[in-house]
């Protein structure tokens, strides 16, 4: 069965979701015999590992997922940085910072239309005569 970063994602937060549950019947109904309290400890733990381990599926899977390069990633970056020293226009300057600032946390919080959005809109604001063509 093959998940996408998105059905990974979802079922991380389906499993968060089961723990908050469990935590919520810890609270309402106290476990006195310290067996079933152990029992109840470990699954628990179990379940916020798997939580955990999800998650960290889902963004490995949308880094796969995206189809954007790290190449290009790199370029985008160093056109940036190349536009920022030719352009004297501050307000242009600011649109490219903000862009690449954008990217940026795209490449840290993947989603495989995030990155390529983001990377697109530091093309945009590299090239804002390509955008409004």
């Amino acid at each position: 069965m093959g998940l996408t970063a998105a059905d990974l994602k979802e079922l991380a937060h389906d499993y968060l979701d089961l723990a908050q549950a469990l935590l919520d019947y810890r609270t309402t109904y106290p476990i006195s015999d310290p067996t079933q309290r152990n029992d109840f400890n470990t699954v628990f733990n179990r379940i916020v590992v798997t939580a955990d381990n999800l998650e960290n599926q889902a963004v490995t899977a949308a880094l796969a997922e995206i189809s954007t390069s790290a190449q290009s990633l790199e370029v985008g970056v160093q056109s940036a940085a190349a536009a920022v020293k030719r352009i004297a226009n501050v307000a242009s300057v600011i649109k490219i910072a903000i862009a690449a600032a954008g990217l940026g946390t795209a490449i840290l919080n993947p989603t495989p239309a995030g990155v390529a959005s983001a990377l697109t809109n530091l093309v945009q604001a590299i090239h804002p005569e390509a955008a409004s063509s």
